[in-house]
């Protein structure tokens, strides 16, 4: 089975929406609570998180490479 992950629009600053969990930490526990062996990623999501939030994703990224977990560009 695998995940899929999607690039998330950033929130306008006109609009008021409550704070969301870091994506990182989403894709985490889904991760753990699925078990899943590959996550796909749109490539739009990973280019996001690596200019918004390189030292997050760096570690999600270890994290899922030390679970054998693969992530596929999509």
């Amino acid at each position: 089975m695998a995940l899929v992950v999607q690039a998330a629009r950033k929130p306008s600053p006109e609009r008021h929406e409550p704070a969301r969990p870091p994506v990182g930490a989403k894709l985490v526990t889904s991760v753990h609570q699925r078990r899943v062996s590959v996550v796909a990623i749109s490539s739009k999501a990973i280019i996001r998180w690596g200019k918004d939030d390189p030292d997050p994703w760096k570690r999600v990224q270890g994290w899922l490479s030390l679970r054998g977990v693969r992530v596929v560009e999509t």
